[in-house]
């Protein structure tokens, strides 16, 4: 795509006001765009993967692979650390399955930036509307080719103390309508130490990775609501296994703060190759609440944790 072009993607609002056949011309505008763009993989992918058990220090347990269909289609996990994309090209390694996750570049260091351009990740700008655009059309491109995509929907990661998920943005729904695939919803759910830590290599004792059935989008329906029926789905699936592991996150009484707050500075600041840049994640949540600290009065409040 020519950058120099007006921007491709229209606003979710506005397509929604269209007829039928013109939102499907619209996809397939897009579609065909994807389809023509030429494909750049980047870095030995099976290498990233070979090197990324190293980086953890906890087993993981793979479930509900016979939910896995044959063809390709776009994983969407939820996200709450520096392990995520490790974990991610491990397991689907194991799995037999090419993968290709969708990056933002924007809050990476220069190591985290060469891990993943290694591990043909598709990068974009959170910031840059361009960048944005380009990178999705990358990334259809290569799920048209025969990848599976892996996206974030939250665009961040989810580090509130009781919300199973942040807000899903409605871009995972456009790629699906884009590449006609359908979505398999993924649960990362790291069981946390119930002791204080002091280093973020004791803070995890194990991480279960629960993939859901596939879900399919489709033209006729509402982007914002489809979007919001998986945003359940996968609280539903996180909270079932809350339940499972005796995790107990009803309110506030349920946690331990100090144990919180501990959790969280190692997740922040002390994970190896990432700093988690509080003030300019939040800008990219749909919902602003996420960390939270106790302050001078010793009330337990959204705010961010500084180092």
């Amino acid at each position: 795509m020519d950058t120099k072009e007006p921007h491709l993607f229209v606003p979710f609002k506005e397509v929604e006001t269209w007829s039928l056949t013109a939102k499907k011309n619209y996809y397939e505008n897009l579609r065909n765009i994807c389809i023509k763009r030429k494909k750049h993989s980047t870095g030995s992918s099976k290498f990233v993967a070979f090197i990324a058990p190293l980086f953890r220090n906890f087993p993981i347990e793979i479930r509900g692979v016979e939910n896995l269909i044959d063809a390709n289609v776009l994983f969407l996990g939820n996200h709450s650390n520096s392990h995520d994309v490790f974990i991610i090209k491990e397991v689907f390694r194991k799995l037999k399955r090419k993968i290709s996750p969708l990056v933002a570049y924007d809050g990476l260091n220069s190591l985290s930036r060469t891990f993943f351009f290694m591990s043909d990740g598709t990068f974009i700008d959170r910031a840059d509307k361009k960048s944005i655009e380009n990178g999705l059309i990358d990334f259809c491109s290569k799920i048209l080719k025969g990848s599976d995509g892996f996206m974030f929907g939250e665009s961040t990661w989810n580090l509130h103390p009781l919300l199973p998920m942040q807000k899903l943005k409605a871009g995972i729904t456009l790629v699906s309508l884009i590449t006609e695939k359908p979505i398999i919803p993924v649960i990362f759910e790291y069981v946390e130490s119930a002791q204080i830590c002091k280093k973020e290599s004791s803070l995890y004792d194990k991480c279960i990775i629960q993939f859901g059935t596939p879900y399919y989008v489709t033209t006729d329906k509402n982007i914002f609501e489809q979007t919001y029926k998986l945003q359940i789905i996968m609280e539903n699936m996180r909270r079932k296994l809350w339940d499972e592991l005796g995790i107990r996150k009803a309110s506030f009484e349920n946690i331990n703060k100090e144990l919180y707050l501990n959790h969280l500075y190692l997740k922040k600041f002390k994970a190896t190759g990432f700093k988690y840049n509080s003030e300019l994640e939040t800008q990219f949540l749909l919902n602003k609440e996420n960390e939270y600290v106790i302050n001078q009065n010793g009330e337990f409040v959204p705010g961010i944790l500084q180092r």
